[in-house]
């Protein structure tokens, strides 16, 4: 008996067949299929750059955005209309994070379909997502188009640029981009197919697709719109405004120079030409290879993967344009950072003097103390200048 039951189990070739057929077939084309061996090859290692990457961006982005949105709504600097530029910036480029680079992110680590979750849930993501690329575009645009209005005819700014007329101006601005990309509450929907997972193998399920009725049009002709109004006609206005700003700047050089508020006006224009600058190496890149991808043509299987491989790092690369703003601030604006030191400051003394508040009678300490605060800031707050940033 012992023996028959030990012969019983033993499975027979065909069962070991049946049962490791895939591992089988993977290991075959691994091993005697290079165009095999080039696809995982590339497939993981785009895996691993967005791993890496897409994390960091999310966490440094979000953090620098919010620490943006704080500095410039403080009492000092929220009067001034780059304030209200920089704001918009900071609360559009942290949603962008979220709803693009977190949506990539899940999918190709946790296979989560955040775009998949439900009709409406699709339809505003598809919304979202090419929304909010045009229109921090646009912004950055009307920025620098303060900048060179401050410039070219400074006897006119006062009157042609006011707080209330940025905030009519942004607000049209973004009527119109929601009114361009509203088509997407039409021409997205979830389809019910096979779904491709990070593994490689493909699922039944709901994805977040363009309807198969406007395919042509997604395509063809929105697929340029889209490039022309979030990179190519930015990007032109502002190189040109830049170059105009530029020669003008080294025509008054002495003017500036004289005058009370050229340190500040200085700082506020080295701030757009980074932001500018920033703008234009990090998203130029990847729509003009999504341009190229738009021309049909046949591809081998390594010149393919190289591109889809160059597209993931050109992507990650394009988000570095939504995070980095924090940064470029503090490294050319003097007074964005006089007024993050200044928070900073608050906030470690209040920290400190926390503990202390219920020891005295009526919290004697921390009146005390929050006063000599308040003296020492207006002290420097007078010595400061509150033109511009």
């Amino acid at each position: 008996e012992k023996g028959q039951l030990h012969k019983s189990s033993q499975p027979n070739a065909s069962y070991i067949r049946k049962k490791y057929y895939h591992q089988f077939a993977k290991l075959y084309r691994y091993f005697y299929n290079s165009d095999y061996r080039k696809v995982v090859f590339y497939d993981e290692t785009k895996k691993r750059v967005m791993w890496i990457c897409a994390p960091i961006l999310l966490t440094v982005g979000t953090l620098g955005n919010i620490l943006s949105g704080c500095v410039v709504m403080r009492r000092k600097t929220r009067k001034l209309t780059i304030a209200i530029y920089l704001l918009v910036l900071a609360a559009c480029d942290t949603l962008l994070l979220f709803v693009g680079l977190m949506n990539e992110w899940l999918k190709i680590r946790y296979d989560i379909f955040m775009n998949a979750e439900s009709e409406f849930g699709c339809k505003l993501w598809a919304f979202l997502a090419h929304f909010l690329r045009q229109y921090t575009s646009w912004v950055i645009v009307a920025m620098t188009t303060e900048r060179f209005i401050g410039v070219c005819f400074p006897h006119k700014l006062k009157a042609w640029v006011s707080r209330l007329k940025v905030c009519v101006f942004l607000s049209v601005m973004g009527v119109i981009f929601v009114s361009i990309n509203a088509h997407f509450f039409q021409t997205f929907a979830l389809d019910f197919g096979n779904v491709p997972l990070s593994s490689g193998k493909a699922v039944k399920g709901y994805k977040c697709d363009i309807k198969s009725g406007y395919s042509n049009f997604y395509f063809r002709a929105w697929s340029w719109t889209d490039l022309v109004l979030q990179s190519f006609l930015p990007s032109s206005v502002l190189i040109i405004m830049n170059i105009v700003i530029a020669t003008q700047i080294k025509k008054s050089k002495k003017m500036v120079r004289h005058s009370n508020s050229g340190s500040s006006v200085g700082s506020l224009n080295l701030i757009l030409f980074l932001v500018t600058f920033m703008f234009i190496v990090t998203t130029l890149p990847i729509n003009i290879l999504k341009a190229v991808e738009s021309f049909p043509k046949k591809l081998v299987v390594e010149k393919y993967m190289h591109q889809q491989m160059l597209k993931m790092i050109l992507l990650n690369i394009s988000y570095i344009n939504h995070s980095c703003n924090f940064f470029l601030y503090c490294l050319s604006g003097s007074q964005f950072r006089n007024e993050l030191k200044a928070m900073c400051k608050f906030l470690k003394w209040n920290v400190r003097i926390l503990p202390f508040g219920g020891m005295g009678d009526n919290g004697s300490v921390q009146s005390q103390s929050s006063s000599k605060y308040t003296e020492s800031t207006q002290v420097q707050s007078n010595s400061d200048t509150t033109a511009q940033m």
